[in-house]
């Protein structure tokens, strides 16, 4: 349940700071702005939507044919590419600059003008280390009853500056490796079983998958210029993931305190437990306000943010896991097509080995 209200969070708020708190009112209509540049060269992508009320076909509407800008506090600007379904993005040579501080401004088909507060790009430690451990923990099945599983835990080694309030966000991005056990290695090469003619084209692929289903700050409020050691950033299960290799690429973001605040707020939203002690869902608003109706409710948050990076790569050995895969023709003799084409294991399948792949 929790894992579902925070999608629904995600998707239509994405950001914000805890002042102006509207009341939760599940209708339609209201501007979703959201968006996060970085130290690192584009393209940085902010996205526009219209939410809708609870229950309708789709949980937002996209919103087209803006004018998106990007300031900063010198005085420059860049507009950014609308490459539809609500995205816009800055050029590829693009980035935020330490110490500078950058605003959003949209202005909509229809005239209406939002403009974000100004965010500072404050600087981020390097992570010194990142490594594994498979530990047993307590996990609770779908029919409640907690038991016993082997997991793996990714832990992260980082210096934190002393003498500044540093607010963190730590983020992943997951890499594996798939396989398609009837393909052949020659794309093009045809299977025909009983009758059934099928193409196959592709035997090895590599899925992304990103980090959406939960949230990890930090403020170093106890730990202000201490070495971190094994700090826990996410746990996952042991699946198909680890069957052939494994590549986890884990970010560390810089916050502002007001990004922080915001997040805290999404984060403590998305752990209610639907009892009558939790505090009741409410609107989270952002740092985004309407030019002309500065009591308009606006949701999202653009954030600016300094980024560190590692990455750490296991190989099918690494984690104990065997993989079954179940290839059996139907009465028409054909195969699961995931048998026979590794871009069928989901959207994001790719057949290009990433640069960095061993």
């Amino acid at each position: 349940m929790k894992r579902v209200l925070f999608y629904l969070l995600f998707i239509v708020v994405a950001s914000s700071c805890i002042e102006n708190l509207g009341v939760f009112k599940g209708r339609n209509g209201d501007i979703v702005i959201e968006g996060v540049i970085t130290n690192e060269f584009g393209p940085h992508i902010v996205k526009l939507a219209t939410t809708k009320e609870f229950g309708a076909p789709t949980d937002y509407y996209l919103v087209q044919g803006a004018n998106v800008t990007i300031e900063d506090n010198l005085g420059g600007a860049i507009d950014l590419e609308n490459i539809g379904e609500g995205k816009y993005q800055t050029p590829e040579n693009f980035r935020a600059e330490l110490g500078g501080s950058y605003r959003l401004r949209v202005v909509l088909r229809s005239g209406e003008e939002f403009e974000s507060s100004f965010e500072s790009l404050n600087e981020v430690p390097t992570i010194d280390k990142v490594y594994h451990r498979i530990e047993q923990r307590s996990v609770l099945s779908s029919s409640d009853v907690l038991t016993e599983e082997s997991v793996v835990v990714f832990y992260a080694d980082f210096n934190n500056p002393k003498g500044v309030d540093n607010f963190y966000r730590w983020r992943y991005k997951e890499t594996y490796q798939v396989l398609s056990p009837l393909a052949g290695q020659s794309e093009g090469e045809i299977l025909q079983s009983r009758g059934c003619t099928m193409a196959i084209s592709h035997r090895d692929c590599w899925v992304d998958q990103f980090d959406t289903e939960f949230l990890n700050i930090m403020n170093d409020g106890y730990y202000d210029g201490l070495e971190l050691l094994g700090h826990e950033v996410f746990v996952t299960d042991i699946d198909k993931k680890f069957a052939i290799g494994y590549s986890a690429n884990i970010q560390l973001y810089s916050l502002s305190e007001q990004a922080y605040e915001y997040w805290a707020a999404i984060e403590k939203q998305a752990e209610n437990s639907g009892s009558i002690f939790d505090t009741s869902n409410f609107q989270i608003k952002g740092n985004v306000s309407s030019i002309d109706d500065p009591e308009q409710l606006v949701l999202g948050y653009f954030g600016v943010s300094g980024v560190a990076s590692q990455r750490i790569m296991l190989m099918d050995y690494e984690v104990p896991y065997t993989h079954t895969y179940v290839c059996e023709a139907n009465n028409s003799g054909c195969y699961p097509v995931n048998c026979i084409d590794c871009r069928a294991y989901g959207a994001s399948s790719r057949t290009t080995k990433p640069d960095y792949w061993k």
